[in-house]
């Protein structure tokens, strides 16, 4: 199950997202403006949907204050359409820039892509210290030059 974090403050829509990704069997925390968000992104959500135009912090200050505590995605759901807005969405730590309005098939397709692509990440994790490549459950202890399955085998 996944965590997935909604910064937005628009009830509406956050109540009909919440649902959809409860559904999904997916865990969801919700914040209605900026600085709630940003302590809520502290519980390491797997993904984070974030509104540009917010009262208080606006997503753009989410964004970057949040890219400093955690690396998940975060797609942007805004109503801001400039291509300016857009770039500036992506530079700052975005993942994905989705415009309003949207449709939720799409929308809820875009986030399983990315929850997937997170996923297969997570099976090549690096140990940068001890020198270890993990791709499943194949090992590489490049320090060490062994190489791990369910057996060993010298390298």
């Amino acid at each position: 199950m996944s965590r997935i974090l909604i910064i937005d403050d628009e009830e509406e829509l956050v109540q009909l997202l919440a649902d959809e990704l409860r559904v999904k069997g997916h865990e969801v925390l919700t914040a209605y403006n900026g600085n709630t968000g940003i302590e809520l992104a502290k519980q390491r959500p797997d993904l984070i949907l974030l509104d540009v135009m917010m009262p208080g912090a606006d997503g753009f200050t989410v964004c970057r204050t949040i890219r400093e505590q955690v690396l998940c995605t975060i797609l942007f759901l805004s109503a801001k359409q400039s291509e300016a807005d857009r770039i500036r969405g992506l530079t700052l730590g975005g993942d994905d820039y989705i415009l309003k309005p949207f449709k939720l098939q799409e929308l809820l397709a875009k986030i399983d892509a990315n929850l997937r692509r997170e996923e297969r990440a997570q099976y090549l994790n690096v140990e940068h210290k001890r020198m270890k490549l993990y791709f499943g459950k194949l090992r590489l202890d490049l320090k060490e030059r062994l190489v791990q399955m369910d057996s060993e085998i010298g390298i």
